[in-house]
């Protein structure tokens, strides 16, 4: 009689699936991973108060729909649709005076893994931001005076995520960039006296002032 034996080793696998392996995002924050090819992920999130209208100025709302596709093992594409409606800030620049945000977006971004071993690995990214609708409004203090810059320009941007492994479940990540916005925006909108706006905030009459080249880093940890 032939004996069973009493245990046997599974397979070793090599599938995971893009929620089983490192991280390529966290939370937006871009890693040295990539999604591997015809994977795709889909990604969607809000910030609102449902107690409210969105048409309140008082409150902010903010969508966000996205994906991110595998076309290769170390090549992805992203895509993402935003909407973000703010709240107008008071105060912010003294007295009673309000600032506020708006913008609807599309963007898209490309990652490549350039490199990848058991200690590091890096993805260069390169992204696109399309900006169907965009605007920034001030009111400085002690006046009703108040100014809106519209923006539809392509924004660009840069970076080199790089993710280091620290032990057997531990990684770091890096994420140096440069965003590449308009230096000033010149379609502006002008409501009360434009003498109580000149001058403030980098608004000299005909345009504001705006981001331009912007250089900054990320950092961020995973624990498996």
């Amino acid at each position: 009689m032939e004996e069973e034996p009493n245990f046997s080793f599974a397979p070793f696998r090599t599938d995971f699936s893009p929620l089983e392996r490192p991280p390529y995002r966290l939370f937006g924050f871009e890693t040295g991973s990539s999604l591997r090819q015809n994977e795709l992920v889909l990604r969607t999130g809000t910030t609102i108060r449902p107690s409210k209208s969105c048409s309140d100025r008082e409150i902010s709302c903010n969508i966000r729909l996205g994906l991110d596709y595998g076309i290769l093992d170390e090549l992805q594409l992203s895509f993402d649709i935003s909407t973000y409606d703010t709240a107008t800030l008071r105060g912010l620049l003294g007295g009673n005076s309000e600032v506020g945000f708006s913008y609807d977006s599309i963007s898209a971004q490309l990652k490549w893994q350039a490199f990848s071993n058991d200690l590091i690995s890096f993805a260069p990214t390169v992204g696109l931001e399309f900006g169907p609708h965009r605007s920034v409004s001030f009111s400085p203090a002690n006046t009703s005076s108040r100014v809106e810059a519209d923006d539809r320009s392509v924004f660009v941007s840069v970076g080199l995520p790089v993710s280091i492994n620290v032990g057997d479940k531990n990684r770091f990540h890096i994420n140096p960039q440069v965003g590449f916005f308009p230096d000033s925006l010149s379609d502006v909108d002008i409501e009360g006296d434009p003498g109580d706006l000149v001058g403030s905030n980098g608004f000299d009459g005909d345009s504001l002032d705006y981001y331009g080249t912007v250089v900054g880093i990320g950092l961020g940890f995973d624990r498996d």
